[in-house]
């Protein structure tokens, strides 16, 4: 009995399976390596069935009694379902070498065989590294605001959902899919961007395709929302600190409509989600198979900006001819942000003029109507200089006029752009980095934080001392927010693509095309993202996790609470430009 509790006490020590965890980790991931011998397969497997011995005998120490199930399970639930959730991926890790014994004398071992270890062990890992005395009192030291607790969510989501996208109901027959594979799809998802390292379609099954469809849901409405449609439905108060996310998160200031607009929010997408839905189901051939989950998949896809396909070749694939312009229609729509949408109805509605919209809502559809045309009209001129082989006038034209929408928001692609020319790839990234309105379920810097910089820059061109726009003045902290924006967003594409040529052994051109594409969650690719090794991966991971939560947001995550400046110095003389 001694040896047996000291031994369980060991193995119940933090640091110990803090370096199991680490090494079941880098072994697994040194398989590949050629010249591994057997031994370390057998190392595999006994260190695989000591942690599970541990996570084994720290559940039932935890289940003892009821009561004290209950208490440890108030005090420490997070912990204990990392362990439930990490013992669950081991047992399917070791039913690999249970049901396939003859398995122990090769290396091509599964990538989803090596999922199930590595998430397990990455569980493990994480939760041990909570239970380091340094780590637990860090953590507890940071203040859990608003954002900070909307960044963890999307975090947490995209882990729960990579456990699920690789189990065996996910995945079609015969297909294997890495840990670090599964996790990309889900952020990029999460954050309706659209980049993916495999062909989706092929690779997962309807389960899998509807997790995906979920996450994109999720990440185009936002956590708050669907908490705010949740609590109408069951007759209940939004909690304080999801009001305070509303009122950041969706500019609204007045903290009290803060449930009334989620609301609305939500149904006006349901609403637009169904009309869009019924008119691809017609505009789809007869003979398409469920044609009711891939109507709804692509109307979900498209409102949202999402940019992900349940076609194999994405809207490339022979199926989607006659459903790309409805898509447009609802990547337009969805672009354009709701404060702007619900304005626009209630002007249809009220039979007013567009001249009087609100100076936002003018800037916003004159940005958009301005980028569509002049976007169109470059990347025609753009598309015939480069002289793309086995494409007509009217194709040019068309692709034109595709990619003029499609590249700011959403991350449709109807031809392979890495055959298209360098002068069409720059102008694309161009279109990225503007992105769609604010409040909307697009990424970028937004069209009008670009919409008051060209306001500045015309009055100061013009001599007026103040900024003007539609006989309006823009105040001073637009100007300095739109400024911080876009040197963030160049500031951290800029970290991102010096990282990414570091580590990567992929052409540069096309390592920055894909980085502005995942932080301004567009989802437009020309081949490099398939080929990024898993830390390349995580970095765009990081980008797109970046662009949805916006990048003030994620400034003010770092900082905390900002205190609001109550002086002023006096007034410098500064020489610029």
């Amino acid at each position: 009995m001694p040896m047996q509790f000291r031994g369980r006490k060991l193995l119940s020590h933090p640091k110990l399976n803090l370096t199991v965890a680490a090494l079941l980790l880098i072994l697994e991931s040194l398989r590949s390596i050629h010249g591994i011998s057997i031994a370390q397969d057998l190392l595999v497997i006994f260190l695989g069935f000591l942690i599970t011995n541990h996570l084994r005998s720290e559940f039932e120490k935890n289940q003892r009694s009821t009561s004290r199930l209950f208490l440890i399970a108030r005090k420490h639930k997070f912990g204990i379902l990392l362990n439930i959730v990490a013992f669950f991926f081991f047992t399917l890790w070791l039913s690999r070498w249970i049901f396939h014994p003859e398995f122990i004398f090769f290396r091509d071992v599964t990538a989803t065989s090596s999922a199930y270890l590595q998430l397990g062990a990455g569980l493990i890992f994480i939760n041990e590294i909570g239970k380091i005395g340094f780590f637990k009192s860090w953590f507890d030291s940071v203040e859990m605001t608003s954002i900070r607790r909307f960044l963890y969510t999307y975090v947490l989501l995209s882990v729960v959902a990579t456990g699920l996208l690789i189990l065996p109901f996910s995945l079609n027959d015969n297909i294997n899919i890495s840990l670090i594979d599964a996790f990309f799809i889900s952020v990029s998802a999460i954050t309706v961007t659209g980049l993916t390292p495999i062909d989706v379609a092929n690779s997962f099954s309807y389960y899998g395709l509807t997790i995906i469809l979920v996450l994109i849901q999720v990440g185009g409405l936002g956590i708050v929302a669907l908490t705010a449609l949740a609590a109408a439905v069951t007759s209940r108060r939004l909690s304080l600190q999801n009001m305070n996310l509303g009122v950041e998160f969706y500019g609204i200031t007045d903290g009290g409509k803060v449930t009334q607009f989620l609301i609305k929010v939500v149904s006006c997408t349901i609403m637009v989600e169904a009309i869009g839905a019924a008119v691809i189901y017609l505009s789809l051939p007869n003979a398409t198979p469920d044609k009711f989950f891939h109507a709804l998949f692509h109307s979900v896809s498209a409102f949202c900006n999402a940019g992900f396909s349940s076609f194999s070749g994405n809207l490339m694939n022979e199926l989607a001819g006659g459903i790309i312009i409805p898509i447009l229609f609802l990547v337009v729509l969805g672009g354009i942000g709701f404060p702007v949408l619900f304005e626009v109805i209630s002007a249809i509605k009220n039979r007013r003029s567009i001249l009087q919209l609100t100076s936002n809502t003018y800037m916003v559809l004159t940005m958009t109507a301005f980028l569509v045309i002049g976007g169109t009209i470059t990347l025609m001129i753009s598309g015939f200089a480069s002289n793309p082989a086995d494409k007509g006038v009217w194709t040019v034209i068309w692709e034109s006029v595709f990619y003029s929408i499609s590249a700011r928001t959403a991350g449709f692609n109807v031809s392979d752009l890495s055959l298209l020319g360098f002068p069409v790839h720059f102008c694309i990234i161009f279109l990225m980095f503007i992105g769609a309105a604010p409040f909307s379920t697009a990424g970028g810097v937004k069209v009008t934080t670009i919409g008051v910089l060209i306001a500045s820059t015309l009055s100061f061109f013009s001599g007026h001392k103040w900024i003007q726009f539609y006989k309006n003045e823009i105040p001073p902290f637009a100007l300095q927010k739109s400024v911080a924006i876009v040197f963030s967003y160049i500031m951290v594409s800029f970290l991102a693509i010096i990282g990414l040529l570091i580590f990567e052994n992929i052409d540069p051109w096309p390592l920055i095309f894909e980085s502005v594409s995942a932080l301004s969650t567009v989802g437009l690719s020309i081949g490099a993202t398939e080929n990024l090794s898993p830390l390349g991966k995580l970095i765009m991971s990081l980008l797109m996790l970046i662009g949805r939560m916006g990048l003030a947001t994620i400034i003010f995550i770092g900082i905390g609470q900002i205190n609001q400046q109550k002086f002023r110095y006096s007034t410098g003389k500064f020489y610029v430009g």
